[in-house]
């Protein structure tokens, strides 16, 4: 359109031609805003569809790693069990030793004591004949010197003189007996 189109216009036409230019624009504008926000929506919606899968996915790594978790603490329970069921089955073996030998050292103390009072009466006895014997012997010194002192009396030889008497008879009889002999 050249200059003379324009101004034979009038001016309800420019304003209607303006006013379709304005509301065309509008249009568009609200056509590129519908689109824009139905991506925007879309892109918000892939978004939130992305942070859920990414959460589900969060939540099944979580779960699977505490499950991962809990196996490898009921294995070292179980290790622990029986590592405890081991030391108390020992325990009770040694336990079970020991009383044993309790009952041995027992045994061999009730046999000690046995054998001390054994051997102490057995002293107090050796002790009682050591007396007697001591008796006996100063009872048997008393009797020979005693009867020496009668022999002396009734021979009226001295102790020395009646050896020699003995000793002359012995010799005697010794020759005697050799001269039997030859």
């Amino acid at each position: 359109m050249d200059g003379a189109t324009l101004a034979e216009l009038g001016a309800g036409e420019i304003i209607a031609a303006l006013i379709g230019i304005l509301v065309g624009g509008v249009i568009g504008v609200l056509a590129v805003r519908l689109l824009i926000g139905q991506t925007i929506g879309q892109a918000r919606a892939e978004a939130e569809a992305i942070k859920e899968a990414a959460r589900r996915e969060g939540e099944a790594e979580s779960e699977k790693i505490r499950l991962e978790a809990e196996r490898k603490a009921l294995e070292r329970q179980q290790a622990l069990d029986a590592e405890i069921a081991e030391a108390r089955a020992e325990l009770k073996e040694s336990e079970r030793r020991l009383a044993k030998r309790e009952d041995l050292f027992d045994r061999k103390e009730e046999t000690l004591a046995l054998k001390e009072q054994q051997v102490t009466r057995e002293a107090e006895a050796l002790r009682e004949r050591e007396s007697k014997v001591s008796a006996l012997e100063k009872k048997a010194e008393e009797l020979v010197r005693q009867q020496t002192a009668k022999l002396e009396q009734v021979s009226g030889l001295s102790p020395d003189q009646a050896k020699e008497l003995l000793l002359a008879r012995v010799e005697e009889d010794c020759r005697h007996d050799v001269a039997k002999v030859v």
